[in-house]
């Protein structure tokens, strides 16, 4: 499959990396070295997030788009995807009645606890459908990249890797939304902790909230996500020994879904649908991960993922 993709990619300019966003200015930095079975070098974020944290004030836009927070980096494009819209109008396109609380509670607990504060997933909602927020539009993304370092040699950057985060559109008729591994509990470091002080958890909003001219707010600006989170069972398979995964639920049916920061992202998972006796006729590749209700834990998906969570 190497040879074919170097066949298909021999017409090509070798300096260019399907991976970098062309808002990103890495003339000054250094790709990594090509690895076995790589076409592209490697575009490495963790040095472009130095570098710009290194820059003048006033000289990149912030909250910054390239950042990292331990064995992971972020990069998001420099524009997003939808430049301003309410969150009533983003509630519906995302298919997130509860976002409106959401976001009031996150801001409840950061008034309480402060920035640095890691924020956990679940528990009863506390404000109302009707809270009052000090901002009524937010920026949206679609996607994001995030990229880790080697389980074994942190010194290894490995190739960034897409996560989806997008309403229904063509053939993702319930959208199109990646899961990930997220940071809950302070005190705990992905991989080395592995699911301690984690959980698995489906992105369904990426955003970046917009205050009201005129109007002071004490929240720190950064980017922000609405996940919804995962029950890891004790129940196995037979023959894999991969654990099950069951949506969380809140007492009115509704999945358990929360606003945390984007930075507590930590790695990309990939969930394989139960199918039981008798397979769900309405499942397809573009709609399986929202009619389905139970799920495998993929372990086998990467080696990196295999080593930090089959231990």
């Amino acid at each position: 499959m190497s040879l074919l993709d170097h066949e298909q990619c021999a017409e090509e300019p070798e300096d260019v990396d399907p991976d970098v966003d062309d808002d990103v200015d890495t003339h000054d930095i250094s790709p990594e070295p090509q690895q076995p079975g790589h076409i592209h070098p490697i575009t490495n974020y963790f040095a472009i997030a130095r570098a710009l944290r290194c820059r003048d004030d006033g000289s990149v836009p912030v909250p910054l788009r390239s950042f990292s927070v331990g064995c992971t980096a972020f990069n998001l494009g420099y524009d997003p995807s939808i430049r301003s819209i309410t969150i009533d109008e983003v509630a519906v396109k995302f298919g997130l009645p509860d976002l409106q609380p959401a976001i009031a509670d996150f801001l409840q607990h950061e008034a309480t606890h402060g920035h640095q504060h890691i924020h956990a997933i679940g528990g009863p909602r506390r404000a109302g459908p009707t809270a009052d927020l000090p901002f009524d539009k937010i920026q949206v993304w679609f996607k994001i990249r995030l990229q880790e370092t080697d389980f074994h040699n942190t010194h290894t950057i490995k190739p960034a890797q897409t996560l989806n985060c997008a309403p229904p559109s063509g053939p993702w008729t319930l959208g199109r939304y990646d899961t990930v591994i997220v940071e809950t509990t302070v005190g705990y470091s992905w991989p080395s902790s592995r699911l301690s002080g984690h959980t698995v958890t489906q992105i369904r909003l990426i955003m970046r909230p917009i205050g009201k001219s005129g109007t002071q707010w004490s929240w720190q600006d950064r980017f922000l996500t609405y996940v919804q989170c995962f029950d890891l069972s004790n129940d196995c398979d037979a023959n894999t020994q991969l654990h099950l995964l069951k949506r969380a639920k809140r007492s009115n049916g509704d999945r358990m879904g929360d606003i945390i920061p984007l930075s507590q992202l930590r790695a990309p998972i990939n969930l394989v649908p139960c199918f039981g006796v008798a397979v769900d006729k309405r499942l397809t590749a573009h709609n399986s991960m929202e009619h389905a209700a139970e799920f495998w834990l993929n372990e086998f998906w990467e080696k990196s993922t295999f080593f930090a969570l089959s231990a």
